[in-house]
């Protein structure tokens, strides 16, 4: 069963909240949502970035900077593709917090271009 997407990314994505110390659960879930998402309506994906963006807050919070790179190419693929917009819109603090990502991972200009291209939202 878990070979096929709609079942794997939901089990991978509870399995990772009920059990966060065992990170394979959201290593598969995360290569999921990077790999097999053309499966799922917008609005699923969508709900599926902010549930792997939420696993990756705590770990943050715990010291773990490896997160911030996940928490990164989740926020940077999440807004390239449109996916993390509500209604054509950033959030301010979608905004804010694909900036801090960016910087904490010393991606630079990629920051510098997204604050100018999104500024307006």
């Amino acid at each position: 069963m878990l070979s096929e997407p709609a079942i794997a990314v939901y089990y991978y994505a509870y399995k990772a909240f009920t059990n966060p110390s065992e990170e394979s659960y959201f290593e598969r879930l995360e290569y999921l949502i990077h790999n097999e998402m053309e499966h799922f309506q917008h609005s699923e994906v969508r709900t599926l970035y902010l549930a792997a963006l939420n696993y990756c807050v705590p770990k943050i919070n715990q010291g773990r900077q490896d997160f911030y790179r996940k928490a990164f190419e989740l926020y940077k693929k999440g807004v390239e593709s449109g996916i993390l917009m509500e209604n054509g819109v950033l959030s301010r603090y979608t905004f804010l917090n694909t900036v801090s990502s960016a910087l904490k991972t010393l991606e630079f200009s990629w920051a510098e271009q997204f604050i100018k291209d999104f500024s307006n939202f």
